[in-house]
């Protein structure tokens, strides 16, 4: 019914709707144009049987709730189909009223009860409704017949109150169709009934003046409101809003001041009219005017009885109810006083045989009591909020709970209505359950409620903890999910035969977690009867045992487990590799009985698990394998919470599947192996014992013991291989993407102001210090790949630098024996090859013939002389073109006699070799000025220039010169 009234109240006008708005603005062109006025009254006939049956069609369709007012309506619209098929001979005739008349007058008596079932909800019946509708009918009916019929008219009376009651009829289905177009504002089905019986108004009342007064003529446009009138309702039918169409709640006084205002006009309009029309000559009918004018007073009468009489039922159920036994209600005027109170209100108050009417809490009640009453009646009034409080009051029958409810009456300044109820066995009964629920959920023993078809209802934080299911994922499920095969079927027969029986069950299972381990359960399940006697829950209290059983045998096998770890530290090789390690440790594991196998595994840096070694008690080895990345992500997130236990599946991706399965594995235990706090690996075990899981689960204490051993006896092994595999990882990143650049540092001959030489130097991406990073490849034997690709990067960037200047690159003496100096930028550009200063060179021979191997336009640097393993005999040795000072002797050497005189006499031994002295790191004006003096010309360092990525654009080459060679006389 929803999904059907949701689908009605959205859908789209249909076809019939714009086909019966085509029809209807044809028909009505048609007739007024027709100009036959006895051909003209016969398409009244087939309008109203088209708005009859278009009612009928929307019935079927949309099937609306309720269904009955629209079939009477059908019902009056083919009552008016009968009249306006007779009612041309009624023209012919002249006589009114006629049998055409007595259709249309049953038409509305049908119109009137659809009005009824559309405004009133069932049981909701109301004689004070049905006089308002008729009130206003006749008030306002009886305007438009003085206005339009006028005095003096010689027409009979018949045909006068026929033509009065027409319009009266009308606007009291009007009327009371207001309100449910008011309700359902935005359904245009409402406002389509309103606009049809408004319609039928205008031309009703046209009707009667024109007959009166012996002027109508059919196919007029006066006629038109009745054909609009039948298209109106017609698309009301229709339209798929009327489904959603119910009757209106019962409005609140405040909404009812147009029904008053209504209601009082239509009172006043009989004698107004009449008077009226007096003063203007146009005195009504004197006979009607009195008989509508008593029909009013006594609709008058009638409905001020009605109102008194639901007033004073109104007033009985009240009383009636504030009469409840646990019901204490009081009202309180603007000072405070009690003005009424119901008898157990007075009676718990201790007021019953006191005169408690004008007097205040003040006078009735101690201050004590009298206080917060007071306080709680002002924040009433203060705030015009309810206040609500739970509040424990001793009165005469000894302490009582009371929830206590103050609001402010509206319409009555001031005044308080005070509900209290009287909760004193409900606290009871929370604080037992309270109690009860906080002995059950701290309780060390699990416990669980399932209703009478096994299904959970409850579990306590125990029942999580020792099966590892959450609340949540147990509610609803059977206690089966435990279920671990140990029990036979004979045995759940035998337990559920005494508990059907009403009788308790206590014995002990083996159950299975949620992790799939298994642990031992004696429960004690019993029976809960309702009232009635039948069993409707169960309540079960599990006492994990597993712990109880482990300490019967655990003694016993300690010593022997414990001699078996001291066995094979004793037996483990010294300074072997970690594999051996493993291996000697794996082939102690497999001799505990019904092992079939024990494997090492190592977590790697490439998210899949390797076996260090791989142990079988019979038959060879399968070998080491490497486990798929998707399993070693399930046992390192399962590792994190301790050794476990589980059954073994076929494994058809498992390396080792074919072995487990020849050999009939059944169960694998797994203890997390740690070093420095850190999981580095799991020992997995293997068992083909019937009962596997649970072999396997008495020792997974030893288990975990052997993995701390590993953990100790790998750890540091494990460690290095860890981080070096780490740091190759990370050096073959950064060569792979490339996540380094060149920057080059002018070398400036200071004496005449030019550029002669740049320094290559490499930055990296994520702002790791050089020497650190060419530190941690050297470590990991990756020193010389990484020197070469910042070389390449380096020679690369280089081609946008001028080519009169040379180039300084710095190499390992390792490099400079292995490997081979990338091409240079260009032909015409030297290259200075800087061995660097800090790492031994063992055979300078061996150096210099590497260097000379690099070409004629190769020349060698010293690089940090004064700062690492070089001194002259090094200097000597290598014979190179230049020897860089380090900013150790540079810095403050304008201020340090010692600084300049090693540097002076650096200067002579420069010059007694034959090569030239570059000063690194000049910062200051005045250690330039220094080296100015001395004659040291080259220097560089952030007073000239800061290392710079190479300009984006290419320069023009420039032709070679001689001028800054090496090899020329230096010197001055």
């Amino acid at each position: 019914m929803a999904t059907r009234t949701a689908r009605i109240a959205t859908a789209a006008p249909t076809l019939p709707v714009l086909a019966a708005l085509l029809l209807g603005a044809a028909g009505t062109v048609r007739y007024l144009t027709l100009g036959d006025p006895a051909v003209s009254v016969h398409l009244f006939a087939f309008f109203s049987v088209g708005a009859t049956v278009a009612v009928g069609f929307g019935v079927s369709r949309y099937g609306p709730v309720p269904r009955a007012p629209w079939l009477w309506l059908c019902a009056g619209l083919a009552l008016w189909a009968i009249g306006d098929a007779t009612w041309g001979w009624v023209l012919q005739t002249r006589r009114f009223p006629s049998y055409a008349d007595i259709a249309y007058l049953l038409g509305y008596l049908c119109f009137g009860i659809a009005l009824l079932g559309l405004v009133q909800r069932p049981g909701t019946f109301s004689v004070g409704r049905i006089l308002d509708t008729v009130i206003a009918g006749l008030g306002y009916g009886f305007v438009l017949w003085s206005v339009s019929l006028g005095a003096g008219s010689r027409t009979g009376t018949g045909l006068l109150w026929v033509s009065g009651l027409y319009p009266a009829f009308d606007i009291a289905i009007v009327t009371g169709l207001v309100p449910l177009a008011l309700h359902h504002r935005r359904e245009p089905s409402a406002w389509l009934l309103v606009a049809g019986f408004v319609l039928f108004l205008v031309s009703d009342s046209h009707y009667g003046a024109s007959v009166i007064g012996g002027t109508y003529m059919a196919g007029t446009p006066g006629d038109a409101g009745w054909i609009l009138g039948y298209v109106a309702l017609a698309l009301a039918a229709l339209h798929p809003s009327m489904a959603s169409l119910q009757p209106p709640p019962e409005a609140q006084d405040p909404r009812r001041l147009w029904r008053v205002v209504l209601l009082g006009t239509a009172v006043l309009l009989p004698p107004l009219t009449a008077g009226a029309a007096h003063a203007l000559g146009r005195s009504p009918d004197l006979a009607i005017t009195l008989s509508v004018s008593t029909i009013m007073s006594l609709l008058v009468v009638a409905r001020l009885g009605a109102t008194l009489g639901e007033l004073l039922r109104r007033e009985d159920r009240f009383r009636a109810f504030m009469q409840f036994p646990g019901l204490a209600a009081m009202i309180k005027d603007g000072t405070g006083r009690y003005v009424w109170m119901n008898d157990r209100a007075a009676a718990s108050n201790g007021f019953g045989s006191i005169d408690w009417r004008g007097r205040s809490d003040a006078e009735l009640l101690s201050p004590g009591r009298s206080a917060p009453f007071a306080a709680a009646d002002a924040e009433v009034r203060r705030t015009g909020r309810p206040v609500e409080v739970e509040q424990r009051i001793d009165g005469p029958d000894g302490p009582r709970w009371w929830r206590i409810e103050r609001f402010a009456i509206p319409g009555t300044p001031g005044f308080i209505g005070i509900v209290s109820l009287d909760i004193t066995e409900r606290i009871a009964a929370e604080a037992q359950a309270t109690r009860l629920a906080a002995a059950v959920e701290q309780s060390h023993d699990a416990i669980v409620i399932t209703r009478a078809d096994g299904r959970i209802e409850y579990v306590n934080p125990a029942f999580e903890q020792m099966t590892g299911y959450t609340r949540d994922e147990v509610l609803g499920q059977n206690p089966r999910i435990l279920k671990s095969g140990h029990q036979s079927e004979a045995f759940y027969r035998a337990m559920w035969a005494t508990l059907v029986a009403g009788q308790p069950w206590v014995a002990e299972f083996v159950n299975r977690a949620r992790n799939g381990a298994y642990f031992l359960d004696t429960e004690s399940i019993s029976p809960i009867r309702d009232d009635e006697g039948a069993i409707s829950h169960y309540v079960a209290v599990h006492h994990d045992v597993t712990r109880e059983r482990e300490l019967e045998t655990r003694e016993a096998r300690l010593q022997r487990e414990r001699a078996l770890i001291a066995d094979t530290l004793r037996r483990l090789p010294v300074q072997s590799s970690p594999e051996e390690t493993a291996e000697g440790i794996c082939t102690q594991v497999v001799t505990l009985a019904d092992t079939v196998s024990a494997d090492l595994l190592l977590f790697g840096l490439n998210g899949r698990a390797t076996s260090l070694a791989m142990v079988m008690a019979e038959g060879d080895s399968p070998g080491r394998r490497t486990l798929p990345r998707r399993r070693t992500g399930v046992l390192r997130e399962r590792a994190a919470a301790g050794p476990w236990v589980e059954a073994w599946t076929d494994r058809p991706w498992h390396p080792y599947n074919g072995a487990f399965r020849d050999h009939g594995v059944r169960g694998t235990a797994y203890a997390p192996v740690h070093a420095a706090g850190e999981l580095i690996g799991l020992l997995a075990v293997t068992s083909a014992a019937d009962d596997a899981v649970a072999r396997l689960t008495t020792y997974l204490p030893s288990l975990a013991e052997f993995a701390e051993v590993a953990g100790a006896v790998l750890g540091p092994a494990v460690a290095e291989r860890t981080e070096l595999s780490r740091v190759r990882s990370s050096i073959r990143r950064v060569i792979a993407q490339g996540a380094f650049h060149p920057v080059f540092q002018p070398i400036v001959d200071h004496v005449r102001g030019t550029v002669v030489g740049y320094e290559a130097l490499t930055r990296f991406d994520n702002g790791a210090r050089p020497d650190t990073r060419f530190a941690e490849a050297a470590a990991a034997g990756m020193g010389l790949d990484l020197e070469e690709a910042t070389l390449r990067r380096a020679l690369t960037e280089a081609e946008r630098l001028p080519r009169s200047a040379f180039l300084n690159i710095n190499v390992s003496p390792e490099f400079a024996r292995e490997r081979r100096i990338p091409e240079s930028s260009g032909p015409h550009r030297y290259l200075v090859v800087e061995i660097t200063e800090h790492a031994v060179i063992d055979d300078y021979a061996q150096v210099r013939g590497a260097v000379a191997r690099f070409g004629p336009r190769r020349m060698l640097a010293v690089d940090d002389a004064g700062a690492g393993f070089a001194s002259l005999h090094h200097v000597v040795e290598l014979r190179p073109q230049f020897v860089k000072l380090d900013r150790s002797l540079i810095a403050d050497i304008d201020a340090d006699p010692g600084r300049q005189a090693l540097v002076i006499g650096m200067l002579n031994f420069a010059r007694q070799v034959g090569c030239r002295l570059i000063a690194e790191g000049v910062e200051t004006p005045g250690e330039l000025g220094f080296l100015r003096k001395a004659g040291v010309r080259l220097a560089q360092g952030f007073l000239l220039g800061r290392p710079e990525a190479a300009p984006a654009d290419q320069p023009p080459p420039s032709p070679p010169t001689t001028r800054l060679r090496p090899d020329l006389p230096r010197g001055r």
